[in-house]
């Protein structure tokens, strides 16, 4: 398929992006204008995230100044994001955006600017989605946002989650990279990273002689993927907001901000579980 091309990182642009050039790039020629350009869009991505999240702060009622430093001056986003070879600066300004766009819709008056909001979200959390798959868990958080009880959380859910489909759909035909990226999800269990919780798990039981490594690594994978599936659903209902909570400003700063904080140990759990912790998946 047309995804073979690309990074098993990501699932279509990969190959769309300014490195794409350096492979096919005739001897003599200069990497540095691929270099010079992707640097161009990562720090123009990660503007886009400063916007995003300055007026998520105002949402929330955060401090901006400590949202900028943690979240964007890290030495994480600067070492790997912008000194390194990948584009999830992208996935980053994407995931802020769809955040924002979340909360503005539920602070809206009008019905047509809240689903109007709304369908921005699914589109920025559909772009980041088209990018790295793991995006898509924050759609059923931002519902919460969106509307307080259940069946309205659910309806206004599904709303994004339609225009994060379409989105990846229009994506995977107009990139011409077909939907070889579908079967090429599972590429990540072909690599065995050291400090990944299964696979140091797998070590300590082939150290101890409890099992051999790779029965070992498939038992200690399927566990934690179990887990980690349990832990985000677990976190997701905790996350719900009271369906007698009061509608206003106050209210709202309240309950994103108690919604982020269990997004942010949903999203840390998962990652220490994930067969893959590479050290920029936790810049996002």
């Amino acid at each position: 398929s047309g995804w073979s091309e690309s990074s098993s990182c990501s699932t279509m642009w990969a190959s769309r992006g300014p490195t794409a050039p350096t492979a096919s790039r005739p001897p003599g020629h200069s990497a540095w204008p691929a270099i010079i350009g992707l640097r161009v869009v990562v720090l123009a991505f990660l503007a886009l995230a400063a916007i995003a999240l300055v007026r998520l702060t105002r949402h929330t009622g955060a401090s901006r100044d400590h949202a900028l430093w943690l979240g964007l001056a890290n030495p994480l986003v600067v070492v790997h994001l912008v000194g390194g070879l990948h584009n999830d600066a992208m996935i980053l300004a994407f995931v802020v955006l769809g955040m924002w766009l979340s909360v503005a819709a539920a602070a809206a008056t009008s019905p047509r600017m809240r689903w109007g909001l709304l369908a921005g979200a699914g589109i920025a959390i559909g772009l980041a989605g088209t990018i790295k798959v793991t995006s898509l868990l924050l759609l059923p958080f931002l519902a919460w946002i969106a509307g307080r009880a259940f069946l309205r959380a659910f309806a206004r859910g599904l709303w994004m989650t339609t225009f994060a489909a379409a989105t990846g759909t229009i994506v995977t035909v107009v990139s011409g990279a077909g939907i070889g990226w579908i079967g090429a999800l599972s590429v990540s269990d072909r690599v065995v990273y050291w400090i990944a919780l299964p696979t140091a798990s797998a070590h300590l039981a082939d150290w101890i002689g409890m099992s051999s490594f790779e029965n070992a690594l498939a038992v200690s994978r399927t566990l934690c993927m179990v887990a980690g599936a349990l832990m985000l659903a677990v976190c997701w209902w905790w996350a719900r907001p009271r369906e007698d909570e009061r509608d206003d400003p106050d209210a709202l700063r309240s309950r994103a901000g108690g919604i982020f904080a269990w997004l942010t140990i949903a999203w840390t759990a998962f990652f220490v579980v994930n067969v893959l912790s590479w050290p920029w998946y936790w810049t996002v």
